[in-house]
């Protein structure tokens, strides 16, 4: 082992992505919500609830700071807010994902001579 620290880089890249490891926290905690789905719908779940921390919950935050009293927020609630929005954001897209292939077996599609239909249940 070295006896080195590490370059500031690291430091200042593990610094920045702190705020949103609770965030990925309560994405990859909501694979448990998708007990139906394969691998493929279980990536897909976790990039959303990760996509959806990252993205969403900086906007909550910003909606949040307008009517928070006293000035900023804690981290405490920054963490709790990304880490909400990443469970939600993959547990909404792990249903939406079971669901979406029901609903397209019932849909029935006809543009002038062609029909196309989904498949039966």
């Amino acid at each position: 082992m070295s006896d080195h620290a590490p370059g500031p880089n690291l430091m200042a890249l593990l610094k920045g992505a702190l705020p949103y490891l609770p965030g990925l926290a309560g994405a990859a905690l909501s694979m448990a919500f998708g007990e139906r789905l394969g691998v493929r719908g279980k990536a897909l779940s976790l990039v959303v609830g990760v996509a959806t921390a990252l993205f969403v919950a900086p906007g909550f935050a910003a909606m949040i700071s307008l009517v928070w009293p006293g000035g900023a927020i804690p981290q405490e609630v920054l963490s709790l807010i990304g880490f909400s929005s990443g469970l939600f954001g993959m547990t909404i897209c792990a249903g939406l994902i079971e669901w979406v292939p029901k609903w397209m077996a019932r849909l029935k599609v006809k543009l002038g001579p062609l029909e196309i239909q989904g498949g039966g249940e």
